[in-house]
C-alpha cells in the first residue's frame, strides 16, 4: 500500500481502450499512454501533452502557445527541419540563378562597349606599342637631314614620344564621341588606352618613313599611316568596319583641330617676333 511521500514511478497510465495495434497519435504504432491531467491519448515516449500543456517529465504545465508542435512531436520536428532545409536550398539555388543572370547581362553590356574585354593580353599590347614607338623614334631621328645635329635628332625623338601621348588623349576623346553618338558604353579606360597606344604608335611608325618620291611620297606616306591606324583599330576595337571608320574619322578631326591650334599659335608668335 502506497504511503504518503512515496515516489510514483508511473505518473501516467496506459489507456486500456487503445491497443498496440491501433495507430498512436502522431502516426506511430505501439503502446499508447494517456495524459493524467486531461486523459488525452499520447504516443509512447511523448514528453508533453499538446492538449493541456502538461510536461510529463516534470508534471508541470507549460503556458499555452509557448511550445510549438514540432518541439513536442519528433516526427513533426524532423519534417519541419527537412522542409526548412529544402526551402533554404531552394533560396540558395534561386540566388545562384540570379547571380548567374546578372553576370550574363554584365557580359552582354561589356560586349557592347567600344573597349570591350578580350583580345590580346595587356603585356602583349604594351610591348607591341613600345616596340612600334621606338621604331617611330628611330625613323624620325634617322630621316632628318644629314647635317642635323644630335640635339636635333633627340628633339625629334622626344617630339614623337610626346605626340604619341597627345594622340592617345585625342583618341580617348574620339572614342567618347563615338560612344555618345552610337549610344554605346565607352568601356574600360585602361583597355582603351592600351589599344590606342598600339594604333597611334603604328601610325607614327609609318608616318616617319621616308618615301623618296617627289610630292607623291609625302601624300602616300600619310595615306599609308591612316590605313595602318584604321587596320590597327579594326583589329583591336571589335573588328567592326563601321565602328572603326567612325573612330578614325573622329580621331582625325580632333587631331586636325589640335594641329590647327598649334599652327595658329606659332603663326601669331611669328608675327609678334617680326
Amino acid at each position: 500500500m502506497a504511503q504518503p511521500g512515496d515516489r510514483d514511478d508511473a505518473p501516467f497510465e496506459l489507456d486500456p481502450t487503445l491497443t498496440p495495434r491501433q495507430p498512436a497519435p502522431g502516426g506511430g504504432s505501439g503502446p499508447v499512454i494517456v495524459c493524467p491531467e486531461c486523459r488525452e491519448p499520447l504516443a509512447a515516449g511523448a514528453m508533453l501533452c499538446t492538449a493541456c500543456g502538461l510536461n510529463l517529465m516534470t508534471m508541470s504545465k507549460v503556458a499555452a502557445g509557448s511550445v510549438s508542435t514540432e518541439a513536442i512531436d519528433p516526427e513533426v520536428a524532423a519534417k519541419t527541419t527537412r522542409e526548412k532545409a529544402e526551402a533554404r536550398a531552394q533560396r540558395e539555388k534561386q540566388r545562384a540563378a540570379e547571380r548567374e543572370e546578372e553576370s550574363r547581362l554584365a557580359k552582354e553590356e561589356a560586349a557592347k562597349a567600344l573597349s570591350a574585354p578580350g583580345g590580346l593580353p595587356r603585356v602583349v599590347l604594351l610591348v607591341l606599342g613600345a616596340v612600334l614607338l621606338m621604331m617611330a623614334v628611330g625613323l624620325g631621328a634617322y630621316n632628318l637631314a644629314p647635317t642635323a645635329e644630335l640635339t636635333h635628332r633627340l628633339a625629334r625623338g622626344a617630339a614623337i614620344v610626346l605626340g604619341c601621348l597627345l594622340h592617345i588623349g585625342t583618341g580617348l576623346g574620339a572614342l567618347w564621341i563615338v560612344a555618345q553618338v552610337q549610344g554605346r558604353p565607352l568601356g574600360r579606360i585602361d583597355l582603351a588606352v592600351e589599344r590606342l597606344f598600339v594604333a597611334v604608335a603604328a601610325f607614327l611608325c609609318v608616318f616617319n618613313l621616308s618615301i623618296p618620291i617627289p610630292f607623291v611620297g609625302a601624300v602616300l606616306k600619310v595615306l599609308l599611316a591612316i590605313g595602318t591606324y584604321w587596320g590597327s583599330a579594326y583589329l583591336l576595337m571589335g573588328r567592326n568596319p563601321q565602328r572603326t571608320t567612325a573612330i578614325s574619322l573622329a580621331h582625325a578631326v580632333i587631331a586636325a583641330l589640335v594641329y590647327l591650334q598649334m599652327s595658329l599659335w606659332a603663326f601669331t608668335d611669328e608675327l609678334v617676333v617680326r
